[in-house]
């Protein structure tokens, strides 16, 4: 099974220092995504499966410090793979 997804939304993000001083801002947010997930059954108890995806966001999340400096930022690409076995009752 293959599939694709799109999100888009809002995240707001308020930051202060010790001295009290306060920074906010709210961004938008998009990302698009392509994901597979393939089963394969022994005999008609045990199955095994893989799961893949990846993704990428339209622009970078960031969050600064009050004083400007960067918190952190979001990496362009994003991904994930798992494997697993499972019983069929």
């Amino acid at each position: 099974m293959i599939c694709g997804s799109i999100g888009a939304g809002a995240m707001s993000v308020q930051t202060k220092n010790g001295h009290g001083l306060t920074q906010s801002k709210t961004m938008g947010i998009a990302s698009g995504e392509l994901d597979a997930d393939f089963r394969y059954n022994i005999g008609s108890l045990v199955h095994i499966a893989v799961t893949a995806g990846g993704g990428m966001w339209v622009s970078p999340i960031t969050a600064e410090r009050a004083d400007g400096s960067e918190l952190f930022h979001t990496s362009l690409f994003h991904g994930y793979a798992m494997a697993g076995a499972g019983i069929h009752f």
